[in-house]
This record gives C-alpha cells, structure tokens and sequence, in this order.
C-alpha cells in the first residue's frame, strides 16, 4: 500500500511539473504558452490517470 501512495505522489508531483511555464522551452505547449513540457496538457492527463487508477483501487480494499 504504502508503494501505491508513494507512487501515486511522484506522478501527481509530476504531473504538476509538466504544465509550469518554463521561459527556457524551445515550443509552445498546445495551451499557447512555453510549458515545462511541450505535451501538456496532455502529459499531465496521462499521468493523472494512473492516480485516480491507484487512489480508486485503495478504496474499494477498505
């Protein structure tokens, strides 16, 4: 369990890393901005899922 929770909060870190404007970024992510990541918002989607994936699973054990 507690790997899940440790896992679950490196994608949700992640996840927030990809969509911080970053000044340095060669292209503009598709929401018109230099992002930390080119493929946000679509980067952060995919490692959101998981989350939700791992936190779902969890609950239904209690």
């Amino acid at each position: 369990m507690k790997v899940k929770l440790v896992g679950s909060f490196v994608l949700l870190i992640s996840a927030i890393l990809t969509m911080i404007p970053r000044a340095a970024a060669t292209h503009e992510c598709v929401l018109g901005y230099k992002a930390f990541c080119t493929y946000a918002p679509f980067t952060t989607l995919i490692l959101i899922l998981p989350i939700f994936s791992i936190w779902y699973d969890e609950g239904r054990k209690i």
